[in-house]
């Protein structure tokens, strides 16, 4: 890819990429005013995304060489559709004009300057959103098994708020 491509990539995060989480992690935790409650250090990023055991895969989203977004994904708790709402259904339904806001938002610094670039990027983006449910199912199925509780029972809506917490997932972003 080169730093000219309107293409963006995501790939599977490495634990180089945790500096990066941790800083978008931030970020996003700053925008819903909730710093307070991020805690997780370097040490329990490497131990719960990529140590021997991980507790969740992460993703990446990279444009012109920089992370610019990221996913996670909670491999206990994700056991169907259930648990990827009410994101998923935002993602899909999230009017165009807020995702132009949002990308106005970007630094031009971040995609060069070439807002023609970034134009595209944000078409393509609004168009794949359509296949984020075939892709998502596909990952499901795939010989990874990043869901090995996909299609257990999940919580219903008469338990206590809690136990229904307990079953959701992270999904900050997963374009592709």
């Amino acid at each position: 890819m080169t730093a000219k491509s309107a293409w963006f990539s995501v790939r599977p995060a490495l634990p180089a990429d945790i500096p990066d989480l941790m800083r978008l992690k931030r970020l996003l935790a700053a925008a819903e005013d909730s710093l307070h409650a991020v805690r997780a250090g370097e040490a329990a990023w490497r131990r719960d995304g990529f140590g021997e055991r991980p507790a969740f895969t992460a993703f990446v989203a990279e444009f012109g060489g920089a992370i610019i977004g990221m996913a996670t994904c909670s491999h206990r708790a994700v056991t169907g559709w259930d648990s990827f709402e009410p994101w998923l259904t935002r993602l899909e339904t999230m009017p165009a004009d807020q995702v132009w806001a949002a990308a106005n938002e970007v630094p031009p610094h971040w995609y060069g300057g070439d807002l023609g670039e970034m134009e595209a990027l944000v078409e393509k983006l609004l168009a794949r959103r359509a296949r984020i449910r075939e892709l998502v199912e596909a990952f499901a199925r795939s010989d990874r098994n990043p869901f090995p509780n996909w299609g257990q029972a999940t919580p219903s809506s008469s338990d206590p708020p809690w136990l229904r917490a307990s079953f959701g997932a992270t999904i900050e972003g997963r374009p592709n």
